[in-house]
């Protein structure tokens, strides 16, 4: 763990290095998660071959080694530093959306690019708090790690059991909920089937329960990689109270979002959550 802790003040430049060592070792050596790899890509892009596919996989795995020590060089970067490397476009969406920062406000992004980076891209555009949304790691010491790089700069990482609680206790007071939610909802939990690449997946009602709790409109926030270490972040609006979207439409939106965002930059995306373990 302290070697994690002091890996973030190593140069990004030699982090790169050392993610170029370890995607060869979780890829070949490791095998990690390969299977589960190679079968999302399989369902998603059935119209590749085997060559491209294993292409696309290795370059799966180099992303997830960049984006893993990127995150750890974030528990040391200058806030300065972190905006250089995420250029973005549509920030005044933030501001138009949540009226001026009076209003609530959610942002859905996915786990795509440097989602951590992003958040603190965020920062600099809203004049509210933000909030972001997490699942707690099963590892408490890398939990808190993470809950330390998430809280640098004013932002206010929340448990999502907590989410409930801390909103009612907090309900007169305008703020950004930023929130993952791309990822397959427990059994039991709150659902909503979509075609999601041409098959039926399961995706979290909450954020969508959450917009029509607190009355927010809801942006989508989408990281693209533009080169090792750089990336771009766009923002679209999903929904506004006014439309009187049902929880299903605002999902919906966000599904059809993500894939599209997928699409366009495969090897950016995480691919090693099995996405399609359940049927409706």
């Amino acid at each position: 763990m302290q070697l994690l802790q002091l890996s973030g003040h190593l140069p990004l430049a030699v982090l790169h290095t050392l993610a170029a060592v370890g995607s060869v070792v979780l890829y070949s050596l490791l095998g990690y998660r390969r299977q589960v790899v190679r079968e999302n890509l399989h369902r998603a892009f059935p119209q590749q071959n085997a060559k491209e596919l294993t292409l696309l996989e290795k370059s799966v795995y180099r992303n997830l080694a960049n984006v893993a020590v990127e995150i750890l060089r974030a528990r040391c970067m200058p806030q300065k530093a972190l905006k250089r490397r995420n250029h973005t476009h549509g920030s005044d969406l933030l501001r138009s959306a949540s009226d001026d920062f009076r209003r609530p406000l959610i942002v859905l992004t996915l786990h795509q690019g440097n989602w951590e980076w992003m958040l603190h891209s965020i920062r600099d555009f809203i004049d509210m708090p933000l909030v972001p949304v997490y699942k707690p790691l099963h590892n408490a010491a890398i939990d808190t790690l993470m809950r330390e790089i998430r809280g640098r700069f004013g932002a206010l990482p929340l448990p999502i059991a907590q989410v409930s609680g801390n909103l009612l206790q907090h309900r007169r007071e305008p703020r950004c909920l930023l929130m993952l939610a791309d990822q397959s909802p427990i059994q039991g939990e709150r659902e909503h089937w979509v075609s999601f690449f041409g098959r039926p997946t399961a995706f979290h009602l909450g954020p969508a329960r959450l917009a029509h709790a607190l009355d927010a409109a809801v942006i989508f926030a989408r990281c693209t990689r533009t080169a090792r270490g750089r990336y771009e972040v766009n923002y679209q609006l999903l929904a506004v109270p006014q439309e009187g979207l049902g929880e299903t439409e605002i999902i919906e939106r966000y599904a059809s979002a993500s894939e599209q965002a997928i699409r366009a930059q495969p090897e950016t995306w995480l691919w090693t959550n099995r996405r399609w373990k359940r049927s409706p």
